[in-house]
């Protein structure tokens, strides 16, 4: 209130968005999969809100984030929704509250896209450096992909 941005923010449900069909040029989701039980319908919102060769850019906890690397039969859940109480630790910072965290594979984090039509342009995992490893903070904090980046893109017709 103190410094307008210029921003009209809106408040929605990311399985019915409150704006009509082909709105967008970008939709930008930041950790969307994790928080949401079906992504596959948020997908479909995203799409229907996409103007034609409009773009959906996600950035996810990468698939082998959620796999416990000490349970040697992670394989058998893997390919099913995980749903986990789970507290974030941001710099040594516990959040006051769990949330929900949904864990997907990788075939459902990108199929959710492609099954609402969209196009997947492409695919990154995001990491550290060589030389950034060399710090102590992130040899201890990157012990596996924590990240994926994902664009897709509404075909014309």
């Amino acid at each position: 209130d103190r410094a307008p941005l210029g921003i009209d923010y809106q408040v929605g449900s990311a399985y019915e968005l409150p704006f009509r069909a082909a709105t967008f040029d970008v939709v930008v989701t930041n950790h969307l999969a994790s928080d949401l039980a079906d992504l596959d319908q948020a997908a479909r919102e995203i799409a229907r809100v996409l103007r034609p060769n409009g773009r959906w850019i996600s950035l996810q906890l990468h698939p082998v984030y959620g796999v416990r690397q000490d349970d040697p039969d992670w394989v058998l859940g893997y390919h099913a929704l995980r749903a986990r109480e789970h507290w974030f630790i941001v710099s040594g910072h516990r959040a006051p509250e769990p949330v929900v965290r949904h864990d997907r594979s990788l075939t459902d984090l990108l199929g959710a896209p492609t099954k609402a039509g969209l196009l997947l342009a492409s695919v990154t995992e995001p990491h550290p450096t060589e030389e950034q490893m060399r710090d102590p903070w992130w040899k201890a904090n990157w012990d596996r992909p924590v990240v994926l980046l994902f664009e897709a893109v509404k075909p014309w017709c």
